[in-house]
């Protein structure tokens, strides 16, 4: 669905410096955060007096702000987030990018008319996603970088809201908002803009740098991408000076404007501002594979030091100017953009007419402002008897007074807001998560309330099944081109007798309670507040609350059933990449059959802790944890909240599954390393 003819360059800006380096570049819009809530926490972000300053200068020059609020909240933090927002909206921010549905919500609910784009934290990735997200409130969805040429045409083209598409900059390995690995090993949660990178560092294999990607680049396809109907081309940067910001968007901007794709002189140039060993399109072309590694390397580093970033100018808005001038005196009229103001002024008969060269002069002048004067008209010119200071005074006021129209904010629509959610109803269910079929033991069906395994391995072993208990876990990423094939899997294992599913993403919901599945919503939909969970309890859901909040965090959590993990390895990591080829070394060239023969691969990092890797469908990688949680002997904390338990089975054979769970009905110690949350 095509929203606009003219496709809008989205810029990143860590700083006000980066900001004005976008500008002057000619973004058409740009994106940063206040001093909290957003997913670049190490960027030096705004205070609310730049916020405000940077917000009217780019109201004035018709640059569009999208404000970053895309982290996941706590409940202790959704009210100061609130507060936050009706600030900004005071101050003339078009749009926020959320990734946290309880603020999404709460936003919707008091300011209806605030402009909300899904962040790719939410996770998006196909039409029905769009879909989800516009009845929640949002009004453009930012596609996953993942995307192939034609699934991202596909979902521009249909998506019933507007499609935002990362054309430049940094790659994550893992899908944006299914990352806990640097929360995880590191305590700093990439959820909450505090990632560490690990990606980014040496595992023990047959690659290095298995999870480090080279940037994205897509500058090579512009003529395709500015057909395709997408609404904004975002450049990623936020950690970025403002020399590459200016260097990037302005080439961008002349790619755009010209419609055509870049040079190899341009490709260079863009190299040389940052790369890491070069650039990527392999997700854009579906050609993945070892080619899209990189690090940066000292030559890149020694690459960007030597480059020179011409100085760039201020940008400013053209103004035409007209004055009209009587014997007793003038009027003074500004235009740009169908917006005017006029400024009277009084003659001094006594004088003698200034001469018109020196009258346009003075209402030329346009430094200070954000404007620069394009055409002066003046009419009865030789009526013009006023001192050039009185004509400077009347174009200052012109100015000032334009300036103040187009940075005008209307009033604010606001409403009452949600109220607090109803008490967390308490729950006891017993639910686990098996990777293979082959792991599900006669006491684990006896022992658990529900089972879930991946569709395609319930599909698999679909003869086999035959117990009520049993369902389906839906994989954590789909787009739209393999939405049939999954949607067939989905509807067999129903025909099957399968009723219970595990929704790991918003899109899956609907469709899945319209066959008749009960629904519960994984950890990966990333509920850290009692917003979020009201949000699927209204959409018939129990929840499993993010492994980030904790058992005490779980426990605060109200709005509808809550379970929380007590047993296994979590995942960190789900990848479009498949990063086992890397570690056992198989080249670009190569067929993979491997894991038809193993079921898990290791990759080791440099302390020497392993971390199963597993394929999934749709040939992604998710990566697991080098140890299980285990809060088996602390059950009491999740009985005495009224929380239900949640189980993941990952490597565990059918024998070591069976000793899980008899430790769990002794509250039994672990025998091996563990994790607590």
């Amino acid at each position: 669905m095509i929203f606009n003819d003219r496709v809008e360059l989205l810029a990143p800006a860590g700083t006000v410096g980066a900001l004005d380096a976008a500008v002057d570049a000619g973004a058409d819009a740009v994106y940063f955060g206040a001093h909290s809530f957003n997913a670049r926490m190490g960027a030096d972000n705004f205070s609310d007096s730049e916020l405000e300053a940077s917000i009217r200068k780019c109201r004035i020059l018709g640059v569009k702000t999208n404000i970053t609020l895309n982290t996941q909240l706590y409940d202790r933090e959704l009210t100061e987030a609130l507060d936050t927002v009706g600030r900004l909206l005071e101050m003339g921010a078009d749009a926020f990018i959320v990734a946290d549905v309880g603020l999404a919500r709460m936003i919707k609910a008091r300011y209806p008319d605030a402009v909300l784009h899904a962040s790719t934290q939410m996770s998006g990735q196909n039409i029905y996603s769009a879909e989800a997200l516009r009845a929640l409130g949002f009004s453009r969805m930012v596609a996953p970088r993942e995307l192939s040429r034609d699934d991202m045409a596909y979902l521009c083209a249909h998506s019933p809201i507007e499609t935002e598409v990362f054309i430049h900059g940094a790659l994550c390995v893992s899908f944006s908002g299914q990352c806990l690995m640097s929360s995880v090993i590191g305590g700093r949660s990439g959820n909450r803009g505090e990632c560490a990178q690990p990606c980014r560092l040496p595992y023990k294999c047959k690659y290095t740098y298995p999870l480090s990607l080279k940037d994205n680049c897509l500058a090579s396809h512009m003529t395709e991408l500015l057909n395709m109907g997408i609404a904004s081309m975002k450049i990623e940067g936020r950690m970025k000076s403002p020399d590459y910001v200016y260097g990037v968007t302005s080439i961008y901007r002349t790619l755009i404007d010209e419609h055509r794709n870049a040079t190899d002189a341009e490709i260079v140039r863009l190299g040389e501002l940052f790369s890491r060993s070069g650039f990527t399109d392999g997700y854009y072309k579906g050609a993945i594979g070892h080619g899209m590694l990189g690090v940066r390397t000292d030559n890149d580093k020694c690459r960007t030091s030597a480059v020179e970033v011409p100085r760039y100018g201020k940008r400013t808005k053209s103004i035409d100017i007209s004055a009209n001038f009587t014997e007793s005196g003038a009027t003074f009229t500004a235009s740009c953009d169908g917006v005017s103001v006029t400024s009277d002024a009084e003659c001094s008969p006594e004088m003698r007419p200034v001469i018109p060269d020196r009258i346009s002069s003075a209402l030329s002048k346009s430094g200070g402002t954000p404007f620069t004067v394009g055409s002066v008209d003046l009419q009865n010119e030789d009526n013009c008897r006023m001192p050039i200071s009185a004509l400077n005074a009347a174009r200052r006021a012109l100015t000032d007074s334009l300036a103040d129209k187009l940075a005008f904010v209307g009033e604010i629509r606001q409403e009452g807001g949600l109220g607090s959610e109803d008490r967390r109803k308490k729950t006891s269910v017993r639910s686990a998560y098996f990777e293979f079929f082959s792991s599900v033991t006669d006491v684990s069906l006896d022992y658990f309330d529900r089972i879930f395994v991946p569709t395609d391995e319930y599909v698999k072993n679909i003869d086999a099944i035959r117990s009520e208990k049993i369902g389906i876990a839906m994989p954590t990423m789909a787009f739209d081109s393999e939405i049939a094939s999954l949607l067939a899997d989905v509807k067999k294992a129903y025909d099957n007798g399968a009723r219970l599913a595990l929704a790991t993403s918003v899109w899956q919901i609907s469709g899945l309670k319209s066959l008749g599945f009960s629904v519960t919503a994984d950890m990966r939909m990333n509920v850290y507040n009692s917003h979020s969970a009201a949000y699927y309890s209204a959409l018939g859901c129990d929840v499993i609350a993010s492994a980030e909040i904790g058992v005490a965090g779980a426990a605060r959590l109200d709005g509808t059933c809550v379970s929380a993990v007590i047993y296994g390895r979590l995942p960190l990591m789900t990848t479009q990449k498949c990063v086992i080829r890397e570690i056992v070394g198989l080249p670009d060239s190569a067929g993979c059959n491997y894991c038809d023969k193993h079921s898990f691969t290791l990759l080791t990092d440099r302390t020497g802790a392993a971390f199963p890797v597993v394929r999934c469908r749709g040939h992604r990688n998710v990566i697991y944890n080098s140890v299980p949680v285990w809060m088996s002997d602390r059950s009491d904390q999740y009985t005495s909240s009224g929380l239900g338990t949640h189980y993941i089975f990952t490597t565990e054979t059918a024998k070591e599954v069976d000793d899980v769970i008899s430790s769990a009905v002794t509250g039994g110690q672990c025998r091996t390393k563990f994790k607590r949350l």
